[in-house]
């Protein structure tokens, strides 16, 4: 077997050459059907690649067909391969959507689409089709490009967006596809579909409680202001548990901005522009409302010489460490709340199947448990 060889200058991007040495190789037998192809360690390290160019590489060959995954166990080469000519007349009640965004590879969607995809390998008979995009309208157009080819979509909407109500709507009226959507909403959105989500709401109540419990009592809150008015689950959560120890809530906003380093650093700024001149007294305890701002929170105290966890304890939300390459390598551990984003994308799955089976069963949805995930930032 030759060895791959990639064009670094003047060639077509890298992702693109592997993809096809990897297809090629397919087609000529050199990697068996039902065989495991080499590990992404082995072959970022043997071709000197990123894990981001491998995997839309393997993520393209997977959207035609030649490879699939299997969690835990690694990826293979499929039965029967699909060329893009043979995927245009698949019928149409053999694939399932999941749209997710370009930048989302080491993301929360990212790991509930492949909870959908291997969930569907394994039970089913239908394929999957990965839609990636790059903004909100270019989601809808993609979708509405490959209607005649699909047969369910499992969706993952913006929390805030405008445009929530108006795209259901146009999915499941205008192109006729059953919508599961797979991820938590602002708690004002009530969607007219099945849903999956995570009980954003008890997670946040039982951190609360748990700091309450060893002591404290100026326990703030770390919110991303989408909207104004709009509150997510997690918010809702603090809340409720603040009214119920007789507290006094201690909401702090920062300004929506899109990008988890931006998240970031926007919360760092923050938090030093309202503690830094000590003309506010630091909390005992915060909870941030995800991992990302709670990074830039810890760095912030770090500037401050303020010590996590014995001067403030500090959670984030949906356990970032667990699914992103990128920030298992970083610091702090942060204790957090995890979220099981790859059951969501299971029982999203399994709930497309059951509409698919049945379309006129009444709307059902289901909530799955968070966990507190004890690391260096609390006691």
């Amino acid at each position: 077997m030759k060895p791959i060889r990639l064009k670094r200058s003047g060639g077509a991007p890298l992702y693109l050459q592997l993809a096809a040495q990897v297809r090629d190789r397919i087609n000529c037998g050199d990697y068996l059907p039902n065989s495991l192809l080499p590990s992404e360690s082995e072959f970022s390290n043997s071709l000197k690649i990123n894990h981001l160019t491998l995997r839309k590489a393997l993520r393209q060959l997977e959207e035609e067909g030649y490879i699939y995954k299997i969690r835990g166990k690694g990826t293979y080469v499929s039965e029967q391969r699909v060329t893009p000519e043979i995927k245009e007349m698949i019928s149409a009640t053999k694939m399932i959507a999941i749209p997710m965004p370009e930048t989302s590879e080491d993301s929360y969607s990212a790991v509930t689409s492949q909870g959908a995809t291997d969930y569907f390998h394994e039970h089913s008979l239908y394929r999957v089709m990965r839609l990636n995009y790059y903004s909100q309208a270019d989601e809808r157009t993609r979708i509405e490009r490959k209607r005649n080819m699909l047969c369910g979509l499992i969706w993952n909407p913006f929390l805030a967006s405008k445009e929530f109500f108006y795209n259901l709507k146009f999915f499941q009226q205008e192109l006729k596809l059953p919508v599961v959507i797979a991820g938590n909403l602002a708690m004002n959105i009530k969607p007219d579909a099945d849903h999956a989500y995570s009980d954003d709401i008890a997670g946040a109540r039982q951190t609360v409680k748990q700091f309450v419990r060893r002591g404290h009592r100026n326990i703030s809150y770390f919110a991303t202001v989408l909207r104004p008015r709009m509150r997510t689950l997690r918010r809702l959560g603090y809340e409720l548990a603040i009214k119920e120890m007789g507290l006094t809530p201690n909401i702090i906003k920062l300004n929506s901005i899109s990008g988890n380093l931006s998240q970031t650093v926007n919360a760092y700024h923050t938090f030093l522009d309202l503690y830094q001149s000590g003309k506010r007294s630091l909390p005992d305890a915060i909870l941030a409302e995800n991992d990302v701002s709670a990074s830039g929170i810890f760095k912030a105290l770090r500037e401050m010489k303020v010590n996590v966890p014995d001067d403030i304890e500090l959670i984030g939300f949906g356990d970032i460490w667990n699914h992103s390459h990128y920030y298992a390598a970083t610091e702090p551990k942060l204790s957090t709340v995890r979220v099981d984003y790859y059951k969501i994308g299971e029982i999203a799955a399994k709930l497309m199947l059951k509409r698919l089976k049945n379309p006129d069963l009444p709307y059902e949805t289901i909530t799955v448990p968070t966990r507190f995930i004890k690391r260096n930032t609390t006691k």
